[in-house]
């Protein structure tokens, strides 16, 4: 962990609302973690566009926000009898425990009942994340682990 104060930001998250487009696609385009999270953008700026207002008519995708900046984005999808979590922070932020944070601030709001995560086997932070947010491991193989919350 970096210095001690700086896991003492205010983490805030929220729903992303379409005021909130130029930010996201702004962090979607500078993230590396963001493009590792899946969340690739076209290079055509109008089909960029259109997929980030896609994203956000789905209110499934969330914003972690600190001190007025979004550095990071929470998203679910369909998946088995629940949904899959997806989570990306902005590497300048990382290692701060402001993910954790951020999870558990977004499981305190949400409506889902059963969340799954896929993690790389190699990715311990985000495992990490997940098992301080009381999610399960439960299954695996060589490259990836399973990880189950439940309400």
């Amino acid at each position: 962990m970096k210095n001690h104060e700086q896991s003492k930001l205010a983490v805030c998250v929220r729903q992303l609302k379409m005021t909130d487009q130029k930010e996201l696609l702004k962090l979607l385009q500078t993230s590396p973690a963001a493009q590792e999270a899946g969340l690739r953008l076209m290079a055509d700026e109008s089909t960029q566009q259109w997929a980030v207002q896609n994203w956000l008519q789905q209110d499934d995708f969330y914003g972690i926000w600190v001190r007025s900046k979004l550095i990071g984005g929470i998203a679910c999808f369909p998946y088995l009898d629940g949904s899959e979590l997806g989570y990306f922070l902005h590497k300048n932020f990382q290692g701060q425990h402001i993910m954790t944070m951020a999870l558990k601030q977004f499981l305190s709001m949400t409506s889902y009942c059963c969340l799954y995560a896929e993690v790389a086997v190699t990715n311990l932070p985000s495992q990490h994340v997940l098992l301080n947010n009381n999610f399960k491991l439960i299954s695996h193989n060589q490259e990836q682990l399973t990880y189950r919350w439940l309400r």
